[in-house]
């Protein structure tokens, strides 16, 4: 028996009880490690707006669903049903980088466009009521905003839909979360309970909940490390700097003017309390909000001395500047993010760029693999095996100039279609657009011999192409050559009788010549064979 649980636990990574990397107190050993509560009510100025920029960012990019075909498998029931669509080769080879894993011996790959999953992400939560619920877009915006502030997000997968399947999620707010660890050797999470309104406590089986963590060296399995928490002391620090700034602001050891009462006076420089407090009291209402720039008529003789105190006295730019861009390094996001209006056009789309590559693309693969991990095995074995998951890459990544630089380059080399211009430009198809483009004149080329249409000459093409279109005209030609071969031998045949009548000048030899050529002529008439300008056989019409 000692030897099974020697065995259980060894195979346990991690034991029955919880270990956090932060002792009692923050770095500064003065206050407490804050916890998820306190976390939350941190995300504060700088900390909220880079939390925000990270999750609409995950929130705007979209997350597609793709069914795979491995070698000797048929074609899945989606695509039999057309619920897919074929990918360009374009997005397959994006797609075999960002998930060579789950293309692994995959022959073929289409992405779905109905399935459940699909509308469930679309719209996760089962309410009827108009005004309540919420959207996909919120669904993954709230869900990585929990990830930027406390570290960890966890769905609750209402499972009614058919044959078991998820048609509901809910968000649980990971502060009123608890993981309920296993007994040595046993699971690492046994159980989690949610606290709900009114104090009551509901239970969850760790297979109705999807979680989806920030990385954690300190608690790898069921642990979370968020932004905030890694930078939670430049917050504090940064909430300490404004507190300072709001009491020196608000006359915090640091007047503004000194009145003394003169020496020489009826008070010889002194003032008793009462009388100090009722000249300062007159003071402050005197000159005080809109009343500041006054004329101050004091009923005893003293001086005013003017205190100007440097701004650097009263806010440490240096140091709030070190502490924002601190903040926004544990974020992943630029400084130009939030300082839009101090950069130009290209600074801030290169700020875009690196804010979609160093904060967009980790987490995005991050979220992808917990849903393919927990999510789509709760539509069965066979989705498990045959779905995936995957987004597309952020706004921000693509170089628009480089794209379009890219599209003339082909174009003008021929390598796309006019349909494949369109394409990158986001136009619809054309029927004419299939043929390919060359360079100069645009001219479409045949498929077939690679050369520009109507660029050849008659001689170069075989003549079995031109019969269907030159036959009727040669047919046209053949029967007006026989016309006029028939009209020029009545001609001279009405000639030769107007000869006959009187001899010719070289005898009767000359008529029988005549005579002989015209027989030939008719002869050759007759048989619809086209005679020359001269009314003799000739050689037909040349093409």
């Amino acid at each position: 028996m000692s030897f099974i649980l020697r065995r259980r636990r060894k195979a346990s990574p991690v034991g029955g009880f919880s270990f956090s990397g932060f002792g009692p107190l923050d770095a500064f050993g003065k206050s407490p490690t804050p916890q998820a509560i306190e976390l939350l009510r941190e995300n504060l100025g700088t900390a909220y707006a880079c939390a925000n920029l990270n999750a609409g960012l995950i929130a705007a990019t979209p997350l597609r669903l793709y069914v795979r075909t491995r070698r000797g498998e048929g074609r899945s029931r989606l695509a039999r049903r057309g619920e897919t669509r074929s990918l360009s080769s374009k997005a397959f080879d994006r797609l075999s980088k960002i998930a060579a894993s789950n293309l692994s011996g995959a022959s073929d790959v289409q992405e779905v466009m109905n399935h459940p999953l699909l509308s469930l992400l679309h719209r996760p939560n089962a309410i009827d009521q108009d005004g309540v619920g919420m959207s996909g877009f919120s669904l993954f915006e709230i869900t990585q905003a929990y990830q930027e502030i406390v570290g960890r997000c966890y769905w609750y997968v209402e499972r009614n839909g058919l044959a078991n399947t998820p048609s509901a999620l809910w968000i649980l707010s990971p502060h009123l979360v608890q993981q309920i660890r296993g007994m040595p050797g046993g699971p690492l999470i046994a159980r989690y309970e949610v606290m709900t309104a009114g104090g009551a406590r509901s239970s969850y089986l760790p297979s109705e909940i999807v979680p989806l963590r920030m990385p954690d060296l300190f608690d790898p399995y069921t642990g979370g490390m968020s932004p905030l928490r890694a930078c939670f002391e430049q917050v504090r620090l940064s909430r300490k700097l404004d507190a300072l700034t709001n009491a020196t602001l608000d006359n915090g050891g640091k007047p503004s003017a000194i009145w003394s009462p003169a020496i020489s006076g009826d008070t010889g420089g002194f003032l008793g309390p009462d009388e100090a407090k009722r000249a300062e009291a007159a003071f402050r209402q005197a000159f005080t909000r809109g009343a500041s720039g006054g004329v101050m008529v004091q009923e005893q003789a003293g001086n005013l001395q003017i205190l100007n105190w440097p701004i650097k006295d009263i806010i440490d730019a240096s140091r709030v500047e070190l502490s924002k861009t601190a903040i926004c390094n544990a974020f992943d996001v630029p400084d130009s993010k939030l300082n839009r209006n101090a950069a130009n056009l290209a600074a801030a789309r290169t700020g875009d760029w690196a804010h979609a590559k160093d904060a967009g693309l980790p987490r995005l693969r991050r979220n992808e693999a917990a849903l393919n991990r927990f999510l789509i095995p709760m539509y069965g074995a066979e989705a498990a095996e045959r779905l995936f998951l995957a987004y597309d890459d952020p706004p921000g990544l693509a170089d628009p100039a480089l794209e379009l630089e890219q599209s003339r380059s082909a174009a003008s080399r021929g390598s796309i279609t006019r349909n494949e211009d369109r394409a990158m430009l986001g136009l619809a198809p054309v029927p004419w657009g299939d043929a390919p483009l060359v360079q100069g004149n645009w001219m479409p080329i045949d498929p077939q011999t690679g050369l520009p249409l109507g660029d050849r000459s008659v001689a170069d093409k075989p003549i079995d192409s031109f019969a269907p279109q030159i036959t009727p005209l040669l047919q046209s030609i053949a029967r007006l050559e026989k016309r006029v071969g028939k009209l020029r031998h009545e001609a001279r045949k009405a000639a030769k009788e107007k000869r006959s009548d009187r001899p010719g000048p070289n005898g009767p030899d000359d008529a029988g010549s005549d005579s002989a050529n015209d027989r030939t002529g008719d002869a050759r008439a007759a048989e619809g064979v086209p005679l020359s300008a001269e009314g003799q056989v000739g050689d037909g019409v040349s093409v």
